[in-house]
């Protein structure tokens, strides 16, 4: 079967204390912490994934068999993540596609 594999690097402080949720086609099917790492079993074929946290929620990465992703806090600062998450909730949390190749996020 298919897997994503889902990491939230160690970052500064902002969310530490909380968990991101993942959510594959609409369904919360996962929580990361921070600096934790989750895989997650998939159908084959199409999914679409998502993180959130409260009303915050990423744009959809379309995903199709196995994929890495990193999930982390949007650019900034404390004091920009809160005016993101009151006035641009889609990017008060960033979920990219990794590499396999590349290094590991910071």
């Amino acid at each position: 079967m298919p897997s994503i594999t889902i990491t939230r690097p160690k970052t500064v402080l902002r969310d530490r204390a909380r968990r991101y949720r993942i959510v594959v086609d609409g369904s919360e099917i996962a929580q990361v912490s921070h600096g934790e790492t989750t895989a997650i079993e998939v159908a084959p074929g199409p999914h679409e994934v998502r993180a959130k946290i409260d009303w915050c929620t990423t744009p959809a990465a379309m995903i199709s068999g196995d994929a890495q992703l990193t999930v982390q806090p949007g650019d900034g600062n404390a004091i920009t993540g809160i005016f993101r998450a009151f006035f641009s909730p889609s990017t008060y949390l960033r979920l990219e596609r990794v590499d396999p190749g590349a290094a590991p996020p910071p």
